[in-house]
């Protein structure tokens, strides 16, 4: 293999290595959690393709400097890779103060950079292989799982879930306000006082870290632990996953309004309204906040007037459910 193949192959396996930790997830929890659509998804795709051509290019124009920069790249690559595969598997360290991780990757830039001028041609092309494919099984890894670990069907708020104690005998309407906080409830509160409703609320036992975690727990009465988007409407982990189009309501009165989460995927719902994308900013800007590190550079928080639209759009959503006409 010629020397201008072998730059393409490692910057193929540096693009690949670098997006596919955190683009394939971007992408999966974008479509679960309804912010875009899969064309413009799709689009964002073609982010590796790119970056490897600009890579090679970089490297042709320096020449042998560019050539060595490129090993260094891959096998800090390769370590970044090696990193996301044993950080799973091992108990949590404790975090490195900023000097210390600045420290650290500075060592391992300079290692990289003497390592590039000292190993053989052969080497480099066995670990961009190696890169290569490594990158390709983390990206498949969660479509794995959900291939080998098919979802069960689960009541929704049926009378003997232990989640559902708040829930009333008969006509419920659930209104699911994930992480919000009385900003959210307290309009909500006040609409059901201006038409005399009654309510009531209890604490529910924790079921996960995340809501995530928590709200498949609540549906079901069954733990979702290390779960994460892998589709549409499905969370998938090791040791068990959740199709919502699986999930079917545990009573013929049961309506639903919530966003992030799929909820009109659940079969049987009388009615249900999801929210979307109302705290998504643009794709670009998304897509730009998704990679380590960045959202502390950037302005990744929500648009204003996010949350005034997003309570304005689950008031208009309860007010038109069944339960508020029966």
């Amino acid at each position: 293999m010629s020397r201008r193949a072998d730059s393409w192959v490692l910057a193929l396996a540096i693009a690949l290595g670098a997006t596919v930790c955190w683009l394939p997830a971007w992408q999966a929890a974008a479509r679960y959690h309804g912010g875009y659509s899969v064309a413009e998804t799709a689009a964002y795709l073609l982010l590796p393709a790119l970056a490897a051509v600009l890579l090679a290019g970089m490297a042709a124009a320096l020449g042998a400097r560019g050539r060595q920069l490129l090993c260094a790249l891959l096998l800090l690559t390769a370590l970044y890779l090696l990193h996301k595969f044993v950080r799973g598997l091992l108990p949590a360290a404790p975090a490195l103060p900023p000097y210390a991780a600045r420290t650290v990757i500075f060592l391992l830039c300079a290692a990289s950079w003497l390592a590039a001028a000292r190993l053989a041609d052969a080497f480099w092309r066995k670990l961009a292989h190696g890169v290569i494919a490594a990158a390709t099984l983390f990206a498949l890894t969660p479509y794995a799982l959900r291939m080998s670990n098919q979802a069960g069907a689960y009541p929704v708020f049926s009378l003997g879930s232990p989640y559902a104690q708040a829930s009333p005998s008969r006509n419920t309407l659930a209104i699911l306000l994930d992480e919000t906080g009385p900003e959210f409830t307290a309009p909500l509160l006040k609409a059901a006082q201006d038409r005399q409703l009654r309510w009531a609320s209890v604490v529910v036992p924790a079921a996960g870290a995340d809501t995530i975690n928590a709200i498949p727990a609540m549906l079901t009465g069954k733990r979702f632990d290390n779960v994460a988007p892998c589709g549409p409407s499905w969370l998938c982990s090791p040791t068990r996953s959740l199709d919502f189009g699986q999930l079917y309501a545990g009573r013929p009165d049961l309506d639903i309004v919530g966003f992030w989460h799929p909820y009109c995927a659940i079969r049987g719902l009388r009615y249900c309204r999801r929210i979307a994308g109302v705290f998504y900013p643009p794709p670009a800007r998304s897509f730009l906040c998704s990679p380590p590190y960045l959202p502390a550079l950037l302005n990744c928080r929500p648009a204003a007037g996010s949350r005034d639209a997003a309570v304005d759009r689950l008031l208009a959503a309860a007010y038109a459910a069944p339960f508020l006409k029966g």
